[in-house]
């Protein structure tokens, strides 16, 4: 009598757990009732991975990025606009761009005659040395002449790459003048417009769309 009381109070005192056992269906393949599966536990809205990243979410994506995409335009347009308009102040017909592009070109001409020059003179100098050379024919040669020929033709080497490229820095500066006055033609042909009315343009159907997405 004493033992099956000890064993009511123990029951009493210890009532069963409201909360379900943990699913265990490793040796089934079959879930028990109210398991479910991992994919349901990773994804409890039953929303798939494909419709995460579907033509949807792209949509979304794009209508975000809508607002940088028409501030990068906008500031393209602007940074074109204020190089015209500099093109226009300097040059603002084509005698004026005809006579820049002659003065830039007359800076450049002047290291191309001071290389030249100095090639002159050291080519001058190499036949001094060769001739004085000359004399030592058969004969070992003294080693401040040696050294004197050698000295002129590394330089000689030098003036002769400072002259190509001074050269080359001739052909950027006219090529650079060539592609401003096909430019400033158009420039010169168009009537005067306001690039602001494009940007307004673009703000305002940016501004459409926000408000029917929303």
């Amino acid at each position: 009598m004493t033992t099956a009381f000890v064993h009511v109070a123990h029951a009493e005192s210890n009532p069963p757990s409201s909360r379900a056992a943990p699913c265990d269906n490793s040796l089934s393949d079959r879930l028990a009732p109210g398991c479910k599966s991992e994919a349901e536990a990773r994804n409890p809205e039953g929303t798939s991975g494909a419709e995460a990243d579907g033509p949807a979410a792209r949509e979304h994506n794009d209508l975000d990025d809508r607002p940088i995409q028409i501030e990068t335009m906008n500031q393209q347009i602007r940074m074109e606009r204020r190089r015209n308009d500099t093109l226009l102040h300097l040059y603002p017909d084509e005698a004026a761009h005809a006579a820049a592009r002659l003065r830039a070109l007359a800076e450049t001409d002047k290291p191309i005659r001071a290389a030249e020059i100095r090639i002159e003179d050291l080519t001058h100098e190499h036949r001094r040395l060769g001739e004085a050379a000359g004399l030592y024919a058969g004969k070992r040669l003294p080693s401040e002449l040696r050294n004197q020929l050698q000295n002129v033709d590394v330089a000689l080497k030098q003036a002769m790459a400072t002259l190509r490229n001074c050269h080359d820095e001739r052909a950027l500066v006219g090529k650079g003048y060539d592609e401003e006055l096909v430019v400033l033609r158009k420039l010169w042909a168009a009537p005067t417009r306001d690039l602001s009315v494009v940007e307004r343009g673009q703000n305002a159907a940016w501004k459409r769309e926000t408000v029917s997405v929303r």
